[in-house]
């Protein structure tokens, strides 16, 4: 039976994240990787499966808070534009109900004077 892990995947994936920029990914070496995650090689084997895989993870973490932000940035935009709509359709109607008033005065006048 496998042992419960034993480390914070976030701070080793920090860790290796800042390696891999650092060195790139073809100059870090497993031994590279042991020694700034503090893991042992069947540790980091059995976490990650292997280098391209524990660079992949990075990956996915650095994407995480860039979908949100983007998520986040969308959101403000959607509201942006219904505020925006809101006003647009508020003032449209005011303006119907203008017409509107006009049209009726109009159809009085119109009804007031004799037809000739």
């Amino acid at each position: 039976m496998a042992r419960p892990r034993q480390f914070d995947e976030e701070k080793i994936i920090a860790a290796v994240r800042d390696l891999f920029w650092r060195q790139g990914y073809a100059a870090t070496s497993l031994d590279d990787l042991m020694q700034v995650t503090g893991l042992g090689k069947g540790s980091i084997y059995g976490a990650f499966g292997d280098k391209r895989n524990l660079f992949l993870a990075v990956l996915v973490a650095l994407q995480g808070p860039l979908i949100m932000m983007s998520q986040n940035r969308q959101a403000a935009k959607d509201r942006l534009r219904s505020e925006t709509d809101f006003r647009v359709n508020l003032k449209n109607e005011v303006g119907i109900e203008h017409i509107l008033r006009e049209i009726s005065k109009l159809k009085l006048e119109l009804g007031k004077k004799p037809h000739e």
